[in-house]
Parts: structure tokens; sequence; C-alpha cells
């Protein structure tokens, strides 16, 4: 009987023992890094130019060398059409050239024997001009009759077929530049201070597991009063067999730089009626703090004022505890 009173006693004297030691909790000061923050925007891959390439003289198609989605190199011939007519337009022009121009040599040698007037010489020297200009208009007719590639790149689309009738200005071609690429992103209005031209940026094509460094090209001039958001563009290099025009990567910003962000884990803050804060382990006693959240680095949160680097931050047991609550702590010194 003795012996159990005994033993009642010491597990009773136990038990305000460790109630006098308070809940055990984890502090651990906060965390100074440096931090380049970043952002994230959906980006529209676009091919780095695009043309429609037109007809520029009227007749039938008599003879057409690519076809869509074939690759083609600058200056390659594309298509021609019909040029009888002209060639014989030419043959004559040459030949009304060839007459000006010896009407012109042997006028000037008689004006200076001052065997014809003035006003002769000029109606010949007429005569040859406009011989020569009616000569390299068609000329030029009967280079344009045959579209060329402006540039090298990929025909996306063909709209004409063999002995189709084309006139000046009917598009022929969509030619694609797929040896660059256009990225565009809508950035949020309120990082649009941030953003400027000639800033680093990474393209990340997670499908295909790729990322570019790439920088901010082109920034829009305002801010679309619809959407809020603010357009920007990246120009980049790749493989065309692996990247496409249409096809949706990320754009990621460095915004900025901070220098000795206070960083707290993300698990240890919380929600009160007045706001967010913490509890800090200090003289035995959990002591509530409300601080001022910033950005969400990882796994950790800013905090851009309520803390000094010395305090002990609760972050384990923290939900189990309130304001002057008794605490036994274990530090992690950072």
């Amino acid at each position: 009987m003795k012996h159990s009173i005994l033993a009642i006693l010491l597990i009773h004297t136990w038990g305000l023992a460790q109630s006098d030691r308070g809940v055990l909790v984890r502090a651990t000061k906060p965390e100074l890094r440096t931090l380049h923050l970043k952002a994230s925007y959906p980006l529209e891959i676009l091919p780095y130019r695009v043309a429609t390439l037109a007809a520029e003289w009227n007749g039938p198609i008599v003879a057409i060398d690519v076809e869509e989605f074939e690759r083609v190199k600058k200056g390659q011939a594309l298509s021609r059409i019909d040029t009888r007519i002209l060639e014989y337009q030419i043959q004559e022009a040459e030949a009304n050239y060839q007459y000006a121009e010896k009407q012109l040599k042997r006028y000037q040698g008689l004006h200076e024997r001052k065997a014809v007037t003035e006003q002769a010489l000029l109606e010949v020297e007429l005569n040859h001009q406009v011989a020569e200009v009616t000569l390299n208009r068609l000329k030029l007719q009967h280079r344009k009759a045959t579209t060329k590639a402006p540039w090298s790149g990929i025909i996306s689309k063909k709209t004409i077929e063999l002995g189709d009738f084309v006139t000046p200005g009917q598009p022929l071609y969509v030619l694609l530049d797929d040896t660059q690429f256009r990225g565009r992103a809508s950035v949020s209005g309120k990082d649009a201070s941030l953003i400027k031209k000639g800033l680093p940026a990474r393209v990340s094509f997670q499908n295909i597991q790729t990322e570019i460094e790439v920088v901010i090209s082109k920034v829009a001039p305002a801010i679309d009063p619809e959407t809020r958001n603010l357009e920007v563009e990246v120009v980049f290099g790749g493989n065309s067999e692996l990247i496409r025009p249409g096809m949706v990567a990320e754009l990621e910003i460095e915004q900025k730089t901070m220098e000795n962000a206070m960083c707290i884990p993300l698990s240890s803050i919380l929600e009160f009626e007045d706001g967010k804060g913490v509890y800090l382990a200090a003289n035995g006693k959990a002591i509530k703090r409300m601080i001022t959240p910033g950005e969400v680095n990882g796994d950790k949160m800013i905090v851009l004022s309520g803390l000094s680097p010395d305090d002990h931050v609760i972050v384990e047991g923290q939900n189990q505890i309130s304001n002057g609550t008794q605490i036994t702590m274990t530090e992690e010194e950072q």
C-alpha cells in the first residue's frame, strides 16, 4: 500500500515538472539571403517574320517550283507567270532602243557641224530616253513575272495551282522565317515598372525540356487598358524541328535583386484576426509578433518588417501555443 502511494506521488511530481517546462517547440533565426526575384508568364511562340508573297504581274501560272511546307532559300524561284508576250515586247523595245541610240549619235554629230537645229537634237534625245525607259520597264516586268523568296524560310501556305490566272496583288504564298523565333508575353501591370528593354530572361519549354537565355527585345509603350497587362517580346534562335510557331512556353523574368532579404519558413506564419504574424521564443514564453510579409520565394517568405535578425521564430509547435504560453525551445542556429 505504501509503495502504491509513493508511486502515485512520483508520477504526479513528474507531471508537474513537465508542465512547468511548457510546450516543446523548435525555433530558428530569420535567414538573411541575397534573392533574385523572378516572375513567370505564358509565352506565345511566333515566327520571327511572316511575308505574304503576291503576284506583281498578270497572266497564267506556267511553273510552280515549290509546294506547301517546303523549305526555300533566299532568292529561290517559287513560281512563274507566262512571259511570252512580254518577251516579244522586250525584243521590239530593244530594237527601238538600238535605233534611237544610232539616231542620237548621228544627230549629235550633225549638231556639232551645225547641220541640224537645237530643237531637232532635243527631239532625238527625248526619243532615246523614251526608248530606254520603255525597255527597262519591260525588263522589270519580266523579272517580276517570277516570284522569288525574299529570305530563307518555309512555305506555310500556297494558294495557286498550275494554269491559274493571277493579277497584281493576288496572294500566292505565305513564307515563314523559322531561323529565329519571337515570343510574346503579357506581363502583369503591377510589374510594369520593373520591365525594361535588355532585361535578362529565360524561355522554358517543359514539353521538350529546353531552356534558352534571352533578353527583353521589345516593350509596349503603354499598358493595355482592357487587360491591364504590358506586352513584351523576346527574340531567340533554336531547333526548328523542336520549336514551332504556335507553341506555348514560359517566360521567366528576373525582376530585381534583394540584398539581405529576411526570410522565414512559410509554415511558421499564422493568420490572426489582425493579419499575418508569428510566435517568437523569448524568456521561456511564446510572444506574438505581427509582420509585414513580402514575396514568396520557394518555401520561404520575405519579411519586410516586424522582425530582427536576432529574433527566434517558432517553426514547430506554433499551432499548439498562444501569446504568453510557457515553452521549452530547441534552437537551430542558421
